[in-house]
């Protein structure tokens, strides 16, 4: 499974979340913000594309049984 797209869209939001991290007016935090949404919307969505389960939110036992460990 090629999973590159997906790392590059991660790569993104992770400078996208920088960069509104470092905005200095309310105009470019508004902006920046609209552009780490998008981000996480195309991750999203390349997760679904792919089939991958979304763990995000997920908790250690939730995770563990995806992997197919039992959790007592």
């Amino acid at each position: 499974m090629d999973l590159s797209h997906l790392d590059a869209l991660i790569a993104r939001l992770g400078r996208e979340s920088q960069r509104a991290a470092d905005a200095t007016t309310d105009h470019e935090r508004r902006f920046r913000r609209a552009q780490v949404n998008q981000c996480q919307r195309e991750i999203r969505g390349e997760k679904a594309f792919l089939r991958l389960p979304d763990l995000d939110g997920a908790t250690d036992s939730e995770v563990l049984a995806l992997l197919g460990y039992s959790v007592a």
